[in-house]
């Protein structure tokens, strides 16, 4: 399991909770650092970079990390962190200003590698940014 799978997987999840939503992976060389999922739904961008864990580090490089604590300052920025521990899988989603304590700064967490939770939680946190704009006017 690689995680441009998990997150081929999530992208349908959410094309499947979020019906007309614009979704963009932006994982190829001239976007590095740059999360690898947007998704703009109910007048919202998301973004996301999800990382595989099993058993050892994975990597996240400083200027990710320096983008998405940007990205989540000025909106919604999140890491999507499938853990895998020998028969024991989760979910956990993290901000990016916790990112080195990841697995005790949780957000969100979910047992299994439950691909439809993820979805709705992005799906709550857009309609929850599109109440606050139309409580804004906009």
């Amino acid at each position: 399991m690689i995680e441009g799978d998990l997150t081929t997987d999530l992208v349908k999840a959410c094309k499947k909770s979020m019906t007309g939503a614009v979704i963009i992976k932006h994982a190829d060389r001239s976007s590095y650092g740059i999360p690898d999922l947007s998704i703009t739904w109910q007048k919202a961008t998301t973004w996301w970079e999800v990382k595989f864990f099993n058993n050892k580090p994975f990597n996240s490089p400083e200027q990710q990390e320096i983008m998405c604590q940007k990205l989540s300052t000025q909106g919604h920025c999140h890491y999507v962190i499938y853990k895998q521990q020998y028969a024991m899988r989760s979910i956990l989603i993290v901000n990016p200003f916790h990112i080195n304590e990841w697995d005790h700064a949780a957000v969100g967490a979910a047992a299994e590698f439950n691909h439809t939770w993820v979805a709705q939680f992005i799906h709550a946190l857009h309609l929850n940014a599109a109440s606050l704009l139309h409580l804004k006017g906009r």
